[in-house]
């Protein structure tokens, strides 16, 4: 299910179908994610540290990529 850093969310959603329906929980990690986009904007509108915003371990610059890379956006 990750493969070089990449995930394969279908096959996540898919190995818990036991759980919840695959599309039904597809559709939830992708409405997840278009709200994740503009998270930084958020927690920079609440007084969120530049600091934290910029630090290279949370690489929210990388977010949006990370999230198409992944099919999520």
């Amino acid at each position: 299910m990750l493969f070089q850093g990449r995930y394969n969310f279908i096959a996540i959603c898919e190995s818990l179908s036991d759980l919840i329906e695959p599309s039904i929980l597809l559709e939830e990690l992708k409405q997840t994610a278009e709200k994740l986009v503009d998270l930084p904007n958020r927690l920079q509108q609440r007084g969120v540290s530049e600091k934290i915003l910029l630090h290279p371990a949370i690489a929210f610059d990388y977010l949006p990529k990370r999230l198409q890379d992944w099919g999520l956006l």
